[in-house]
């Protein structure tokens, strides 16, 4: 059967290059949250030079503009706003209006966040993920993948981008669909930010 694992990763943002490397396991599964270069990923922007106007969705609080692409879904609640989500390869390609996948290919979720409360410069950020194959079987289903962080916090400014992974593997075309939901929410605030993406197998 195919498996889909996960992997957290905050995205560091410390001008001087500070980057932070932190283990923690749930479930099964192995779940991690490190920085942007412990995971080979150089991708916090898409092509700009691509075009599609279906891509951008209005937010559905506020009223401003925000660009959603990969079939990402977003809804907010509480002031926590996601202004882009995408999904992208570990070679930095976007997808621009679906997932595909194949086994053993991580896929990376990239979500550019305001609203967080701070305290002393720090927010406090939960966020969870689970992953649901086509046939209704849950293969992950993570509570909170920055629980060590609760008591500590993070900086304002590294919050501001989270990325969230996942990578097929196993057996292709046991499945022709993934659907991955997660969950992103403010632990000083009200702020909340639900959303999901499919990941169609190769």
């Amino acid at each position: 059967m195919k498996k889909l694992t996960t992997i957290a990763v905050l995205s560091f943002l410390f001008f001087c290059g500070c980057k932070n490397d932190d283990k923690t396991t749930a479930t099964e599964e192995k779940t991690e949250t490190k920085s942007e270069d412990d995971e080979g990923e150089d991708a916090a922007a898409p092509n700009n030079n691509s075009t599609d106007d279906d891509a951008e969705t209005p937010s559905t609080t506020g009223g401003s503009k925000a660009e959603y692409l990969s079939g990402v879904t977003i809804t907010e609640s509480g002031g926590l706003k996601v202004t882009r989500a995408f999904v992208n390869s570990v070679d930095g390609q976007v997808y621009r209006n679906e997932v595909i996948a194949r086994a053993n290919e991580k896929v990376i979720l990239n979500l550019n966040m305001e609203g967080f409360k701070e305290e002393d410069g720090m927010s406090y950020v939960g966020a969870a993920e689970k992953i649901t194959a086509s046939d209704g079987t849950v293969i992950l289903d993570v509570e909170d993948l920055f629980s060590k962080y609760s008591s500590t916090g993070l900086n304002a400014n590294d919050a501001r981008i989270i990325r969230m992974s996942a990578v097929v593997t196993g057996n292709a075309g046991t499945n022709p669909y993934y659907i991955v939901s997660f969950r992103v929410w403010d632990k000083k605030g009200s702020g909340e930010v639900k959303g999901n993406y499919k990941i169609v197998s190769k």
